[in-house]
């Protein structure tokens, strides 16, 4: 069951889905039950009845049921909807807030917003033509797979200048394995970390500039938004490197 897809943890999911099954249990029988660890049992429970998924029964012991799941589930991801909604509104608001500080103090940019899959490849391919060091990108896709192989064509300069090429893959590795392959030999160091939210990519470029690409389906175009400063960037470099070490090894099924 693809409950952690709805954006519930692992314990949520596992406590959900057995109360799921039709029984009213309670916190010690939810344990048993799910291997849930005693000490998560109760904070799990508490989420799941805030977020209108389960209801709790007191009594001679407290116990637990589910709702409906044809009428929770839909009023979930509707507030779920809203709140990434208010996300976008107000990290685009303290966006502009930052466009108009930038506009009073004169001072380098600190990053600049772009809008549309053009300008989102253009990023891309000056970070390719001008990388010294490193290119490290996280939430590649292997789709639109004559794309990629004309990206692949632009990667090998980079490489024979050296440069340190990264690419954290977010979905699907295994359908365009013979795409994976082709990059690899190329001298391109792939790894593949699931996200649960895949709705980002980002891309550091020497440890001096950063492209992050919000590509949400609720936006009306991707907004790219270019990191100038260094102290961001570094901090960017580090989130990149950090998900390095989760990532996994692609390999051949």
């Amino acid at each position: 069951m693809k409950l952690k897809s709805l954006g519930l943890t692992e314990y949520e999911a596992k406590i959900y889905e057995e109360l799921l099954r039709g029984q009213r249990l309670s916190g010690r029988e939810l344990g048993e039950r799910t291997k849930v660890p005693p000490t998560a049992v109760y904070p799990t429970v508490k989420t799941l009845v805030k977020k209108n998924l389960i209801q709790e029964f007191s009594g001679e012991r407290k116990e637990f049921e589910a709702l409906p799941p044809k009428l929770a589930i839909p009023a979930f991801l509707e507030k779920k909807k809203k709140e990434l909604l208010q996300i976008e509104q107000e990290t685009l608001q303290d966006i502009e807030l930052l466009k108009q500080e930038r506009s009073s103090i004169p001072q380098k940019d600190i990053l600049t917003l772009s809008l549309g899959q053009k300008a989102s490849v253009t990023i891309y391919e000056n970070a390719i033509t001008n990388a010294r060091k490193s290119i490290y990108i996280m939430g590649w896709r292997m789709h639109k797979v004559k794309d990629k192989y004309t990206f692949l064509q632009h990667f090998k300069q980079p490489i024979k200048r050296k440069v340190d090429v990264r690419l954290i893959l977010t979905g699907g590795p295994e359908k365009e394995w013979n795409l994976i392959a082709a990059y690899k030999r190329a001298g391109i160091k792939i790894k593949y970390l699931p996200l649960e939210k895949d709705k980002f990519t980002l891309c550091t470029v020497d440890g001096e500039e950063c492209k992050m690409t919000l590509k949400d389906k609720t936006l009306p175009e991707k907004y790219n938004i270019h990191v100038h400063d260094t102290s961001l960037v570094a901090a960017m470099e580090s989130y990149f490197l950090d998900c390095w070490k989760k990532a996994q090894e692609i390999k051949k099924r």
